[in-house]
């Protein structure tokens, strides 16, 4: 069990213990909550490729607006109406992703830098489709059909489905029919690509390679960072609904109200605290707001009181 749950546990029952039992089922439901997964929300124009994504990051297609985290998705080049939805989302909580990276004319680690700059915002490439694709393995008569059509040199065969289908190649058209049916145009192409630098790839080869030229793993690992730093932030929240939880008990329940000052005082609500304060202030102005004051006092706190601790 996480350490801080399980202190908050022994709080609501020392509580419950002390005859405040209403107090106690209020606790309970600050820890329900804390323990809830992180919500996340996909937002973007029509036309970016929001479904393909959703999918490929297994995600609901729209969430609350109450939800922890953003995923902003766009397409290259950034529209006026995406840079004005993006000046209103907190960096703190926003992931952008650029979809169809494989479309820019850029190198797209330096688009993303260069974007990630001018919003910033956490900023990663991604070729949906190709992700989606990859969510399933490819067989051996794919592969090897990938690589007859891969050595036969013609530039144009993944330009559209029809040239693919048409195309003057040794592989049959039944077989490149199956791979259509399977696989959109863009895994096609790095497949080809891929077979074309290196065909002695096989089939768990080739799908790691295209696995990472997806970027759904640099997708990901931003997600969770920003997943761990909203779970910090939350941990905040607790905190201030904890003190407030408190001070309407200690009139009538002066007992619970010590042991909730006795929570908040102790190193484990240091630590939230701490870490709180440090995900509040992560991307902030320089000139604080309301928040990163908070913040700021959560940081002092929570370090002083871990000082104490260790004397």
């Amino acid at each position: 069990m996480v350490p801080e749950f399980a202190e908050l546990e022994r709080l609501i029952g020392a509580v419950r213990r002390s005859g405040a039992q209403r107090v106690a089922d209020a606790l309970t439901a600050v820890l329900t909550r804390w323990r809830s997964p992180v919500q996340v929300r996909v937002l973007g124009r029509s036309g970016v490729g929001k479904t393909t994504a959703v999918a490929a990051l297994g995600l609901p297609d729209e969430g609350e607006n109450t939800a922890d985290l953003t995923v902003y998705l766009v397409l290259a080049p950034v529209r006026p109406a995406d840079e004005t939805a993006l000046a209103g989302l907190p960096a703190r909580s926003t992931l952008l992703v650029v979809n169809k990276v494989d479309a820019l004319d850029a190198d797209p680690q330096e688009y993303c830098a260069t974007l990630a700059a001018k919003t910033g915002l956490d900023t990663v490439g991604m070729i949906a489709s190709l992700a989606v694709a990859v969510q399933h393995p490819f067989d051996r008569n794919e592969v090897a059909a990938f690589r007859g059509l891969a050595g036969s040199g013609d530039p144009t065969l993944t330009l559209s489905s029809e040239l693919f289908r048409t195309a003057d190649v040794p592989v049959p058209a039944k077989a490149r029919q199956a791979l259509l049916d399977r696989w959109p145009l863009a895994a096609i192409r790095a497949a080809l690509d891929a077979l074309a630098a290196n065909s002695d790839l096989d089939e768990h080869g080739l799908h790691d390679l295209l696995r990472r030229a997806s970027g759904i793993d640099g997708v990901t690992a931003a997600l969770t960072e920003l997943a761990d730093r909203a779970r910090d932030v939350r941990g905040g929240r607790v905190l201030d609904e904890i003190e407030r939880i408190g001070a309407r008990a200690t009139p009538e329940f002066p007992l619970a109200g010590a042991e909730v000052e006795r929570f908040l005082d102790g190193p484990v609500a240091a630590r939230i605290g701490l870490a709180a304060g440090l995900a509040e202030s992560a991307g902030s102005a320089p000139d604080p707001d309301p928040a990163v004051r908070r913040a700021a006092q959560r940081i002092v706190r929570g370090r002083k009181a871990l000082a104490g601790e260790c004397r």
